[in-house]
């Protein structure tokens, strides 16, 4: 799976030496070179849930396009190194999202035909930590979603959350469909 010049950060996190290591002296934790941070779900939800408390139903917006950014790069990151492609390359990047922590991911589907990308997560760590709600409350996960479809499809894409654990479901389930692009749409400078 592993392509010429393969990043290292790019390796499993389970036991191997480009893992997961903590600096103690530097008060830094590292997968391979890459640094990370490690917090609790309760710090990004009291976030979401303050922004929500003035925003309305306008704070997804921000979490979404925040994971939306996020999944761009990383799978491009994840292609450009390991030379993968759809199902996967899909398969690696939800692999990642769970030893990171966000929950048991699983590609339920790709039809790059159709411009369509399905995503189930099971144990989202967002919606089991939001506590009972209404609607679907992991709008970050469903951009990370919608960036993932984006570099799957080649298109740009659009995500939307059906199921959640919050709103009492089985589980989180994401469904991402490139959007059309009208060429006569187009502007330059």
């Amino acid at each position: 799976m592993t392509g010429p010049g393969a990043d290292a950060s790019l390796m499993t996190m389970a036991g191997d030496a480009t893992g997961l290591t903590v600096e103690m002296a530097a008060g830094q934790l590292r997968l391979g070179p890459r640094r990370m941070v490690l917090l609790q779900p309760q710090v990004l939800l009291e976030l979401q849930k303050s922004l929500e408390d003035h925003l309305g139903s306008r704070a997804g917006e921000y979490f979404y396009t925040a994971g939306h950014g996020w999944a761009v790069g990383e799978t491009r990151r994840l292609k450009t190194a390991l030379v993968e492609e759809g199902a996967s390359l899909a398969g690696l990047f939800c692999s990642r999202m769970g030893e990171m922590g966000w929950g048991q991911w699983r590609l339920a589907g790709l039809d790059r035909e159709a411009g369509l990308l399905r995503v189930e997560v099971e144990d989202s760590p967002l919606a089991l930590e939001y506590g009972p709600a209404d609607e679907p409350v992991c709008h970050l996960l469903a951009g990370l979603v919608a960036g993932l479809a984006e570099v799957l499809l080649g298109a740009p894409a659009s995500c939307r959350e059906i199921s959640c654990l919050a709103r009492q479901e089985a589980s989180c389930q994401f469904e991402a469909r490139a959007q059309q692009v009208d060429q006569s749409d187009s502007w330059s400078w």
